[in-house]
């Protein structure tokens, strides 16, 4: 009878540390929802070259054509504008204007992008049909980059990384489209190892939103976890960071599985979190 029931404790032990460990096992996020593309092909037109600025030129088409992003600024969006001396205050009217309003500065970048756009994608489908594809200027756009640094770094006619101007470009938009208005006072993150790891992604995620609200965020950034394994005592230190792009080695044609010398950005998922897994140590 002992023996028995110290079998049935030994048991119903190894059962609760089961369910522990499954709960603080990472969930997968759930999926996105997929992007649908243009029914038909759209802006199907080229943008000047003004100096050396392919590199410019080629982070623009991709933006253009990411239709989350082309149907935001299609659509008169409402840009919020910054008030003097605060952070991010009331909205004002998109349409390619950034009006200020009470002293606030509006922006100046995302309205230069939806002037592109609009230039881009005006014509549509009969541009297709009739094979009348014509050239946009970006000199407008340029001129705003002017006012923004560090994008001013990028405005000297000479060539750049298109990954790095993408990076800024974001985080310009990011910054420009913010709809938070004040932003919650910063929080030291303390280890918690007895936090479930599901609950622990949702809490650092929705503190991330909290400061950082808008539709590039919305398209644009996910969450990346990584872990950190002590060989010591085996403890796991896990930390969860929002990203914006992912470097990925590009393959050689043929299938050989070879990396190539360069390295694409892979901008994130559309529609919110995504929750990658690391380990290291």
């Amino acid at each position: 009878a002992a023996a028995a029931a110290a079998a049935a404790a030994a048991s119903a032990a190894a059962a609760k540390a089961k369910a522990v460990a499954a709960a603080r096992a990472p969930r997968a996020a759930p999926l996105p929802a997929p992007v649908n593309m243009f029914e038909v092909p759209r802006a199907l037109k080229g943008l000047t070259n003004l100096g050396n600025t392919c590199f410019m030129a080629s982070c623009l088409q991709v933006l253009c054509h990411t239709p989350p992003l082309a149907e935001y600024f299609l659509s008169n969006p409402n840009y919020p504008t910054r008030s003097s001396g605060s952070s991010l205050g009331s909205s004002s009217s998109g349409s390619g204007s950034s009006s200020e309003d009470e002293g606030g500065k509006g922006p100046v970048i995302a309205p230069a992008l939806e002037a592109i756009m609009r230039q881009l994608h005006s014509g549509g489908e009969k541009l297709h049909r009739t094979g009348a594809l014509s050239a946009v200027s970006p000199r407008e756009f340029l001129s705003a980059m002017d006012t923004c640094p560090p994008l001013n770094m990028f405005n000297d006619r000479d060539q750049h990384d298109s990954q790095e101007f993408m990076r800024m470009l974001l985080d310009n938009l990011n910054d420009e489209l913010n709809r938070v208005g004040v932003a919650p006072p910063y929080k030291e993150e303390k280890d918690d190892f007895t936090e479930p790891e599901p609950d622990k992604a949702e809490r650092l995620w929705g503190q991330y939103r909290a400061r950082t609200d808008s539709v590039m965020v919305d398209i644009f950034a996910g969450q990346l976890r990584s872990s950190v394994e002590c060989h010591a005592c085996g403890q796991d230190s896990t930390s969860y960071d929002p990203f914006w792009d992912l470097s990925l080695p590009l393959s050689f044609g043929g299938g050989s599985g070879k990396s190539g010398g360069g390295s694409g950005g892979s901008l994130g998922s559309s529609g919110g979190k995504s929750v990658s897994g690391g380990s290291s140590g």
